[in-house]
């Protein structure tokens, strides 16, 4: 992908933190390049030696969030996949002594490209580690009741959701990911076009219970998905609300035309979709169906609650002038004829 911005930094911007740790995802490749670099661009802008760890298959980022922060860092810098961001970010709910920064190095990256953070540019990404702006940002509190009534409570940063999106990134095949990228999600996707829609109950804050049918609810922190899908215009991470939107086409021509509304803004009325802002939203389905949280499936749930953490994380975001338009090429992802098509519509 060619970068759409580019770096223009400020010397000894960052020379406030005292000390930066710096946790990666230690199955990723290129890792001591990565190291040096961050270690290149701290001592030219005076910043404290870093402090490295990596994350394992037994412990995807926790204890290496507690060691860091035992250590005395003041800015955690995470390298890794949307899920490992998540994992760290736990541990920095609320805490206003410490912030966080990301570089993106998994498939999805939708936190960094909501923020605007180029995935393709690592270089740029370290320096919006290092040396970005700071910016309180919301985050999403989800508790799950799992089909075995287990009870489980995870942060979400970009989106959760339940029905077919959560179906697509639980049965998207790994190697296609690794081959293609985000495309392999599309693959998976075209798969699903078709279908009836699930019934549930949803509640918005402490309000009654309403019944709805649904392909698929997004709970959204963010509005931007891959692609550069805008599919929660306005969508803000530091309003107080999240962006709930309710898909229930049934074929591959209600998901076209759920797609134009989305992908153009076009004023396309219809009942296949629907957009509400709201503080707190519970969801009962009537079945257990596939949940996901910032694109990692978490199993079947009978219950999903997504509640606004306010304020909930420091982040360092790049500067205005900095910042890269939120994701990538969909059209680049689709076939040729596909995407033939798609342009006849939209002119």
């Amino acid at each position: 992908m060619e970068t759409t911005c580019s770096w223009t930094g400020v010397k000894g911007f960052g020379a406030l933190v005292v000390q930066p740790a710096v946790i990666l995802n230690g199955g990723k490749p290129d890792l001591e390049a990565i190291r040096d670099e961050i270690r290149e661009v701290a001592q030219a802008e005076g910043l404290a030696e870093p402090l490295f760890f990596e994350t394992t298959e037994d412990d995807p980022g926790a204890g290496q969030a507690a060691e860091a922060l035992a250590a005395g860092a003041d800015l955690i810098i995470v390298g890794g996949g949307d899920g490992t961001i998540r994992v760290v970010a736990e541990y920095l709910v609320g805490r206003t002594d410490v912030e966080l920064a990301v570089l993106p190095l998994g498939t999805g990256n939708l936190l960094a490209r909501n923020l605007g953070i180029d995935p393709d540019d690592v270089s740029g990404a370290i320096r919006t580690a290092l040396l970005g702006e700071v910016h309180h940002v919301d985050a999403l509190r989800v508790e799950l009741v799992k089909r075995d009534r287990s009870v489980d409570s995870q942060l979400s940063l970009v989106a959760a959701g339940v029905g077919i999106d959560a179906e697509v990134m639980s049965s998207t095949n790994g190697l296609l990911k690794k081959l293609i990228g985000p495309g392999a999600y599309v693959a998976a996707g075209l798969q699903r076009l078709a279908g009836f829609p699930k019934e549930a109950r949803v509640r918005l804050g402490e309000g009654a219970w309403e019944t709805v049918d649904f392909r698929t609810i997004l709970m959204a922190n963010a509005g931007f998905i891959q692609g550069g899908i805008e599919f929660a215009p306005g969508a803000s991470m530091s309003d107080g609300v999240q962006d709930v939107v309710l898909y229930r086409p049934r074929t591959a021509l209600g998901w076209s035309i759920v797609g134009l509304k989305t992908l153009w803004h076009k004023d396309l009325r219809t009942r296949m979709m629907a957009h509400v802002q709201t503080r707190k939203i519970s969801v009962r389905p009537l079945k257990p169906v596939m949940a996901q949280i910032d694109g990692d499936p978490v199993g079947e749930v009978t219950t999903l609650t997504s509640e606004v953490v306010k304020h909930a994380l420091s982040l360092r975001v790049p500067r205005p002038v900095d910042r890269c338009a939120p994701g990538g090429d969909l059209l680049a992802m689709l076939p040729r004829g596909f995407r033939k098509a798609l342009d006849v519509l939209r002119s």
